[in-house]
């Protein structure tokens, strides 16, 4: 063959389609490019899905809106609007506000009775104390239930557990200035009477406005209701006040036993004790009540991690 000939068979080769060996270029992923087109429309569709169910959110953006109001500049671009339409919707966004977080912070305190069995080591309690101050009446009327300092407000005490056995009650918030439980827990003294309602209950109401620091209004919540029988045995854990166990019953002198008394207040008889007195000690080391005391310390531990302790007024 001549040189002519191999000239043109290896031009022909360079020439040829057959691709030359090594790796093959891979194609571009298209991944990122999806991504970063739609990044932009999901966040905002988030957005409005969490505006359209967050009733908070939407609470946020309707004071930001009201409360403030384009004005003339001084100092910056906006200035608090103060008029009796913008005094009207703070008023109900605070109440609202303030309604979600009291709902939240009575689950939260359900929740953690139930975690801790309360309403069982309640009945407990309230079953060796009775025996213990040798009530004089039936222990089915006979009213028990734990209050605890509240995590809300500031100066008010949280009915921790439903009235045992009569049921309801749990819920309720009770300033720590009146009645014989307020006393109680001021002091961090256990106290007894037996005619808070004044001997013989003549005039409960004026009684309680009287005696036990109550407004009218006050000494009306309770309804029908009027206990005159009062026993409060305050719940420590250590050097950790915790709770208040609370007994009441309608009838007279009921926790008459569970008294210390000096001779001078025996020999003035019932007068002596229509004010609160200290009660035995052996009562509030019962077993039973200590472990109640243990119980409620546990299920308040979470709960004063988020305490807010509101104050009310000065």
């Amino acid at each position: 063959m001549s040189d002519q000939s191999e000239m043109l068979i290896i031009a022909s080769g360079t020439n040829s389609a057959t691709p030359a060996p090594g790796p093959r270029p891979s194609a571009p992923d298209p991944a990122p490019a999806i991504i970063d087109s739609l990044a932009w429309p999901i966040t905002v569709f988030a957005t409005i899905i969490l505006f359209v169910y967050s009733r908070r959110l939407q609470r946020l953006f309707s004071r930001l809106f009201r409360r403030l109001t384009l004005g003339k500049i001084k100092g910056g671009p906006f200035e608090l609007e103060f008029s009796a339409e913008t005094a009207k919707d703070v008023k109900a966004s605070i109440q609202q506000d303030l309604g979600d977080f009291m709902l939240a912070a009575d689950s939260e305190y359900e929740r953690q009775a139930r975690a801790n069995d309360l309403d069982e080591a309640l009945s407990v309690a309230k079953q060796e104390v009775v025996l213990a101050v040798g009530a004089a009446a039936p222990s089915e009327e006979i009213r028990a239930t734990v209050h605890v300092r509240d995590v809300v407000f500031e100066g008010y005490l949280y009915q921790l557990l439903d009235y045992h056995p009569t049921g309801s009650g749990k819920g309720r918030r009770w300033s720590s200035r009146y009645g014989i439980l307020g006393r109680s827990w001021r002091l961090g003294s256990s106290l007894c009477t037996n005619h808070a309602l004044g001997y013989g209950a003549i005039n409960p109401e004026r009684e309680l406005v009287e005696s036990w620091g109550m407004t009218r209004e006050e000494a009306q919540r309770g309804g029908l209701y009027k206990p005159t029988s009062c026993l409060c045995i305050v719940l420590n854990v250590g050097k950790r006040r915790v709770g208040v166990l609370y007994f009441d019953c309608q009838k007279e002198d009921v926790f008459h036993k569970a008294i210390t008394t000096t001779p001078m207040q025996r020999a003035l008889g019932a007068s002596a004790h229509s004010k609160a007195q200290e009660i035995r000690d052996d009562i509030q080391s019962l077993p039973a009540v200590q472990e109640l005391a243990v119980r409620v310390e546990a299920a308040m531990k979470e709960l004063r991690a988020g305490a807010t302790h509101i104050t009310l007024g000065d």
